[in-house]
C-alpha cells in the first residue's frame, strides 16, 4: 500500500554528468512513482518537461496531471526550481537531507533507481518486474489491499509493452500481468 508521505528525488543526467534535480513530496516509492517514471516518462524530452517544471508535490502520468510547487502553489523559482548538482553523489547528498527515500535518475535512455535502504543504482525495469512478480506470488489477494490505482497501473503497464512492439519476454510480462490480474479478479470476487 502507498504511503503517501514518502518522498523522492528525480534526476536527469545531462552528458557533462550533472543531474538537474527536482524533490517530490508524494507518493515515491517503486510500486507509485516508479512505475509512472517508467511507463510515462521514457522519453529524454518527457522528462526534460518534466524536471523544468521544479519541485512536484505529486506526480502524474501526464504533465497536467501533475502537482508542481511553482506552478500550482505559487512558490517562486529560486525555492522550488530544479537544481543542477555536479555529481551522482552531491544529488542524493541533497535529496536525502530534504527526506528523500528514493532516487530516480534517467541516464542514457534508462532510468536508474537507488535508494536509503539500497544506495546501489539498479535498472528501474527490474524493480519493476519484481513489483510484478511479488503481486503474482501473494497467495490470499483479499489480505492484500491491492487499491484500484495498482491494478490500473498494471493493466496500463500491460498496454505499454503491447504498444511498444514488445519483445518475447515483454511479452511473456504482459501475459504474467494479464494472468495476475484475472486471479487477482478471481479470488476477490470482482
Amino acid at each position: 500500500m502507498s504511503n503517501e508521505f514518502i518522498h523522492c528525488a528525480i534526476g536527469l543526467e545531462n552528458q557533462d554528468g550533472s543531474i538537474e534535480g527536482v524533490y517530490c513530496y508524494q507518493n515515491g516509492e517503486p510500486e507509485v512513482s516508479g512505475l509512472v517514471l517508467f511507463e510515462y516518462y521514457s522519453l529524454p524530452e518527457r522528462i526534460e518537461d518534466l524536471v523544468s517544471h521544479g519541485d512536484l508535490v505529486c506526480l502524474g502520468k501526464e504533465l497536467n496531471e501533475c502537482e508542481f510547487y511553482i506552478d500550482d502553489r505559487g512558490e517562486s523559482d529560486e525555492d522550488a526550481g530544479s537544481i543542477n548538482h555536479d555529481s551522482y553523489e552531491e544529488f542524493i547528498n541533497f535529496y536525502r537531507s530534504s527526506g528523500c527515500d528514493h532516487f530516480y535518475i534517467f541516464r542514457d535512455n534508462s532510468w536508474l533507481y537507488s535508494s536509503i535502504q539500497s544506495p546501489e543504482q539498479i535498472e528501474l525495469s527490474t524493480v519493476v518486474e519484481k513489483i510484478i512478480l511479488d503481486y503474482q506470488s501473494y497467495d490470499d489477494f483479499t489480505s492484500v489491499e491491492l487499491t484500484l490505482e495498482h491494478v490500473q497501473t498494471l493493466v496500463e503497464l500491460a498496454l505499454y509493452h503491447v504498444q511498444s512492439g514488445s519483445t518475447s519476454t515483454m511479452q511473456q510480462d504482459v501475459s504474467l500481468i494479464i494472468d495476475l490480474l484475472h486471479s487477482i479478479l478471481e479470488r476477490t470476487g470482482k
